[in-house]
């Protein structure tokens, strides 16, 4: 059983912000919005989970490892005679 580690790796973090440096990682992480706790060193460390809520935009959310859809507004309604049997 694979399970993923608890945090982002530093490889993840470097690739999200952009940065190598620690110190602009977290200055870029706190602008994005993205919670961290820094570790005994200073690095900044990232729950996978708090990245996802974060990160994943509201109409989208992630299930038990599935992706569920939901639209940001109704859809319209469908015009008088039209049916889903196509052409």
């Amino acid at each position: 059983m694979n399970e993923e580690p608890f945090f982002l790796t530093d490889e993840d973090i470097a690739d999200l912000t952009g940065y190598v440096r620690v110190d602009k990682q977290r200055e870029h992480l706190r602008e994005l919005g993205i919670p961290f706790c820094p570790d005994r060193k200073g690095r900044p460390r990232v729950p996978r989970n708090a990245f996802r809520l974060v990160a994943i935009p509201q109409r989208f959310r992630i299930i038990e490892g599935d992706v569920e859809y939901r639209m940001p507004y109704p859809l319209p309604p469908r015009p008088k005679g039209s049916d889903d049997t196509g052409p």
